[in-house]
């Protein structure tokens, strides 16, 4: 990871099943210039021309890779003042969170509950992977941690899935009676246009870092963060390149909306060559 001298057989052949796929595709034009695959990978792939968001977005109306049907939309943004550069994310119905799931498998809570902003439209996939995992649910909104300490008290909720700063809000508010340790599982939101923030969670804790709503980049460091540095370990569903700074990921499985040399946000730099390296983002929240 992080050079084409390093990628395996089977990442390659992966890559390329999802390039054919994406190219060839019947209901998206995203990927049609490709260049055709040949038996030199390396070569093959460095032809292809890495790619950002601003591409995405002028090619918004084209970007799912299945038919409607088979699609939920997530927004493309977390911030909404940013609206003016807002497109709809494509994402299969059946995209289970794998982060949730794991941490329901492990940790088998009672209740799980999902309080991050609603217009990132993340509900659906928390709903579908919970219930796949047998594990109730609530969705509330960071705008009512109120009402989210009471349900909490109410419904024995002892997993959260929520952002940093409301973390921090909820932690206090739980604090004031004495429920903190309710929560045994707290699992944070890291969004690309975010910032170094603290959590005062010690325990039970883990962060995920997330390119766009319900596309994660991989799971982040908690104890490095709370030092005030960003380290993400990928998901094995991209390979990924470094090259002057900048991160290109490749989907590796077929998805509503594969990225192929798709350049993340930030500067980045590696921690280690070796098998599941770990990528520190240096400009995060600068």
């Amino acid at each position: 990871m992080g050079s084409l001298e390093q990628i395996d057989i089977e990442t390659q052949k992966d890559i390329e099943t999802v390039a054919a796929f994406a190219r060839d595709n019947g209901y998206s034009n995203l990927y049609k210039s490709l260049p055709d695959i040949s038996p030199d990978f390396n070569t093959w792939f460095e032809r292809i021309i890495p790619f950002d968001r601003k591409r995405l977005y002028s090619c918004k109306d084209q970007l799912s890779h299945f038919e409607d049907g088979e699609v939920r939309f997530l927004s493309s943004e977390f911030n909404p003042a940013r609206f003016e550069e807002l497109f709809l994310i494509p994402q299969l119905i059946d995209t289970m969170w794998q982060s949730v799931s794991s941490l329901c498998r492990s940790v088998q809570p009672k209740v799980a509950s999902l309080i991050v902003p609603p217009f990132w439209q993340m509900g659906p996939m928390f709903y579908h992977t919970c219930r796949k995992e047998k594990v109730p649910v609530s969705v509330m909104t960071p705008r009512n941690l109120p009402i989210a300490r009471q349900l909490i008290k109410e419904a024995e909720v002892d997993m959260v899935v929520t952002t940093a700063s409301a973390s921090r809000e909820l932690h206090t508010l739980l604090l004031e009676e004495g429920l903190e340790r309710q929560i045994r599982t707290w699992h944070i939101v890291l969004t690309e246009d975010g910032n170094i923030e603290h959590i005062p969670i010690k325990e039970g804790i883990s962060l995920e870092y997330f390119i766009f709503p319900g596309i994660s980049f991989g799971k982040a460091d908690a104890e490095l963060f709370s030092t005030g540095v960003l380290t993400v370990q990928p998901s094995d569903d991209f390979f990924v390149e470094l090259a002057n700074g900048n991160c290109l990921v490749t989907s590796r499985k077929k998805t509503a909306l594969p990225l192929i040399r798709f350049q993340i946000g930030g500067t980045w730099r590696i921690e280690s060559e070796k098998e599941n390296a770990f990528f520190v983002r240096t400009d995060y929240g600068k």
